[in-house]
């Protein structure tokens, strides 16, 4: 006598490994979305810190973006503060992507527009409150996702989170500080 499964085991077998499929497909696509959505985050929060402490102590104060090892961080006396992006995560650009996103017009052709020193890009952090001015763009290169901070010219710090999706940028968070 040949054991075998009968067409209706076969597909309810079929079925149920369609369903798990579907689900980890759709975590996983969220994941690197809430991936990215928390670094920018991490980035927005340690400017308001930087700022804060700038305002406190009434000096300059720095955050340095290190795209060649996938972080940022800040510098307290000697000692470096430093984060790191998630391993899916990288400061970059995708092609074909207007910028900036409050008014996007020209494609994007780096990962910041904020002052170059040395093999560092720089965001200064005044005591008066206000920041120097650009757009940092982290993406996904897996997921095809991007994302950025922008730091506007303005008297108080006044950064946007934006996300890229469905061939626009859309407002997701936005930090306003008055002095």
């Amino acid at each position: 006598m040949i054991k075998a499964y009968t067409l209706i085991e076969t597909v309810i077998v079929l079925a149920i490994m369609m369903t798990i499929a579907g689900i980890t497909i759709t975590i996983t696509t969220d994941y690197a979305s809430d991936t990215l959505k928390k670094d920018l985050f991490l980035l927005d929060l340690t400017i308001q810190r930087l700022t804060q402490e700038a305002i406190s102590s009434n000096t300059k104060k720095y955050l340095y973006l290190d795209p060649k090892n996938n972080r940022f961080f800040y510098k307290k006396g000697e000692k470096p503060y430093i984060f790191n992006l998630h391993k899916e995560i990288f400061f970059g650009f995708l092609p074909s992507i207007k910028g900036p996103p409050s008014n996007p017009k020209s494609l994007i052709k780096s990962y910041t527009t904020f002052d170059q020193e040395g093999d560092y890009n720089v965001i200064t952090l005044y005591p008066d409150g206000s920041s120097s001015a650009g757009s940092v763009y982290l993406i996904c290169p897996k997921k095809h996702k991007i994302c950025a901070l922008t730091c506007s010219v303005s008297q108080v710090l006044w950064n946007r989170r934006y996300l890229y999706h469905n061939a626009t940028w859309t407002l997701i968070g936005y930090q306003y500080d008055e002095k």
